[in-house]
């Protein structure tokens, strides 16, 4: 079963994780970034997962692009969907039901929230207050990326 894994990253992390759950998978998977333009059609592949980061309370618009221009083709494939998230303690399925349309949650044989990271280096001033304004409020758990949810959906996303 060849898969694809489209996802659009902000700093890094939603790739980093893209990059994991293909390691993670035992069948062929081909990575395209929709930050960088990148594209390819669903109905190439027996499974499509969908993944982004979550700012805000939104979901990158590249991704929820690629849904909505693909949702037919989504449907009729195995699918599976994914978010990072700085913040563990924000975790949320609100999250999913926010950003994911409900007819493609119903259809998803996997979706989870991978954690995130922080990369202070390369945030934008506007990033760094809201980190700031979040860690006075009682401060955020330090950010990860959970290995274990990665290697779980990997298995959820695999034919039986």
């Amino acid at each position: 079963m060849k898969t694809l894994i489209a996802y659009a990253t902000k700093y890094g992390t939603t790739e980093t994780c893209a990059k994991l759950l293909a390691e993670a998978m035992s069948d062929p998977v081909d990575l395209i970034n929709l930050s960088k333009g990148e594209s390819a059609e669903p109905a190439q592949y027996e499974a499509v997962v969908v993944g982004g980061p979550i700012y805000a309370g939104q979901l990158r618009k590249e991704v929820r692009a690629f849904m909505r221009k693909h949702k037919r083709n989504l449907l009729e494939v195995r699918f599976g969907c994914f978010i990072c998230q700085a913040s563990p303690q924000f975790e949320s399925h609100n999250d999913f039901d926010a950003n994911f349309d409900r007819d493609l949650l119903e259809h998803a044989s996997a979706r989870s929230s991978f954690g995130g990271q922080l990369h202070e280096e390369k945030m934008t001033f506007f990033d760094r207050l809201i980190l700031g304004a979040i860690a006075k409020r009682g401060g955020a758990k330090p950010p990860h990326i959970n290995k274990e949810k990665i290697r779980s959906f990997a298995l959820a996303m695999e034919v039986t």
